[in-house]
């Protein structure tokens, strides 16, 4: 088992394409997590277990060929535009984090 169960993990973490996504949760109403995962539906799915509402809202999600690089322009330009940022979290209104990420895989 183990050795199935790791080499998997292994295998995925070697994938570069995937998805950069904004996600949200009403807990927190002005902040909005722009993360990167190779598949955001599940991504927000794993959040979901965290939470006793389930109520993390995928908003968007982009297409990646390099899901590490441009979550990391994402990040980058989110910080030039957001009031605040906590690791992955940024202070920013949806659409404006969703313009961002959106942008940078044109």
């Amino acid at each position: 088992f183990n050795d199935a169960a790791f080499s998997s993990f292994e295998n995925l973490s070697k994938v570069k394409d995937g998805y950069v996504y904004v996600l949200s949760n009403p807990a927190w109403p002005e902040w909005v997590k722009v993360g990167m995962a190779v598949d955001a539906n599940d991504r927000c799915g794993s959040y979901q277990t965290s939470s006793p509402y389930r109520d993390y809202v995928l908003h968007h999600a982009v297409a990646s060929d390099d899901r590490r690089k441009s979550e990391y322009e994402a990040h980058t330009a989110l910080e030039k535009v957001a009031d605040s940022r906590k690791g992955e979290w940024f202070k920013i209104p949806v659409d404006k984090a969703v313009e961002c990420i959106t942008g940078i895989t044109k």
